[in-house]
């Protein structure tokens, strides 16, 4: 079987594994979202500026296939590469929803000037 018929026959089987899993009342997947590279980071315990070089460079643990943009967004399936799995993903991206962006810090005003 080529990738492409194999991409196929999971595309038409996963809405009846979900059903299977709904009908024996077991939890089903969360579907993860395309990220930005700040999440994608929090996500693969990495900083920011690794994973933005990472997309320009086109790297094998990002390739272009992964990422969309200008603004960035990468698919949940690049995070096998980083060995995460979407539980992980799940958690700490929730993690970071919750603490949101951190608020600017004021700079102080030169003094005598």
């Amino acid at each position: 079987m080529e990738a492409s018929e194999i991409a196929a026959l999971a595309e038409r089987l996963a809405p009846l594994i979900i059903a299977g899993m709904v009908a024996a009342g077991q939890p089903t997947p969360a579907p993860l979202p395309r990220m930005t590279p700040e999440q994608f980071a929090c996500v693969v315990d990495r900083c920011p500026a690794v994973i933005r070089r990472h997309i320009r460079c086109k790297s094998s643990k990002l390739p272009p296939s992964d990422v969309d943009g200008p603004p960035y967004r990468i698919h949940p399936r690049a995070l096998a590469r980083w060995g995460v799995t979407s539980e992980i993903a799940l958690h700490r991206l929730s993690e970071y929803n919750a603490r949101g962006k951190p608020a600017p810090q004021a700079t102080p005003r030169p003094s005598g000037a």
